[in-house]
């Protein structure tokens, strides 16, 4: 095992509790238990975070497509209403 340093940590009441609460359900230390969280926030904490950069580009190349079909729906929806309105009219001619 490597060995340890000592670090001194203030919590407030709920906390401290919380942590004790914790600690007891899994059957370890406090201290233990916070040595966990402590690596998993450093390890966490280093990771490179996805690059979001060209996602603004993405998003509006999508709503640009999206707005062409909605435009292109509209035309046929407004052919159909048009075909259909003849086939009444030359219906109720017959």
């Amino acid at each position: 095992m490597k060995n340890k340093g000592p670090i001194s940590v203030r919590l407030d009441d709920d906390a401290l509790k919380r942590l004790s609460e914790l600690a007891k359900s899994e059957g370890i230390s406090r201290s233990t238990l916070l040595n966990k969280a402590v690596k998993s926030f450093v390890q966490s904490y280093g990771a490179k975070q996805p690059d979001m950069s060209g996602l603004a580009g993405k998003v509006l190349e999508i709503e640009n497509k999206q707005n062409a079909m909605l435009n292109r729906l509209n035309i046929i929806t407004k052919q159909v209403d048009f075909l259909i309105k003849r086939v009444n009219e030359n219906d109720k001619r017959e």
